[in-house]
């Protein structure tokens, strides 16, 4: 949950309720939907927090649209924090939670070429994320502090660097999703990806 400095990586502001489950009661057949926003270098991304505190497996949604702060008009991909996995459409319409389950989901705004997940050790890891630079050809990365790091993406990676050093072969890609381990160290780290 903290760097190794004890700095909690935080969010914008304090976790707020869904419009629509204001007015439902949590307790008897809803789920709890709580969502917050934070920084991704300059983006905004969001997260939901949801909660089911009955004894029933209940169906829930949520939408980028429910979080005022995030911007219409981009794309966003939905990361499953607990389940290590990228939601479609159809993975959304269609999620449930367990009697007394919960889940943390992640939306990332789609950039030219990638989604950045962030620190993926961390709950609020996009706010790791301090520069987000696109070019034609790569994408230029810097966190606050070094650490496996995850991002999303339907282009080809032809070389990956993490402070200068090659790690393209270390890359873990599955469904889109893809995972650099990085050891977590209490410094910046630069990670540069080119596109073929």
């Amino acid at each position: 949950m903290t760097y190794l400095n004890g700095e909690i990586p935080s969010l914008e502001r304090s976790l707020m309720p869904s419009d629509s489950c204001v007015f439902e009661d949590p307790l008897d057949h809803t789920v709890l939907k709580l969502h917050n926003y934070g920084m991704t270098a300059d983006r905004v991304s969001g997260g939901f927090l949801l909660f089911n505190l009955t004894d029933s497996k209940l169906p829930c949604s949520f939408s980028p649209d429910e979080i005022e702060e995030l911007d219409s008009s981009l794309n966003y991909v939905v990361y499953d924090w607990f389940n290590r996995k990228i939601l479609t459409k159809q993975d959304i319409s269609s999620l449930s939670l367990d009697a007394t389950g919960y889940g943390w989901y992640v939306l990332a705004p789609q950039g030219r070429h990638m989604a950045v997940i962030g620190r993926s050790d961390l709950y609020a890891g996009f706010t790791a994320v301090e520069e987000w630079d696109e070019s034609d050809d790569h994408d230029r990365i810097v966190l606050k502090e070094s650490g496996p790091f995850s991002f999303c993406t339907e282009f080809s990676v032809s070389r990956l660097t993490i402070n200068g050093i090659d790690r393209t072969d270390d890359l873990k890609i599955c469904d889109n999703l893809c995972f650099i381990d990085c050891e977590v160290k209490n410094e910046s780290a630069e990670i540069v990806i080119e596109w073929k």
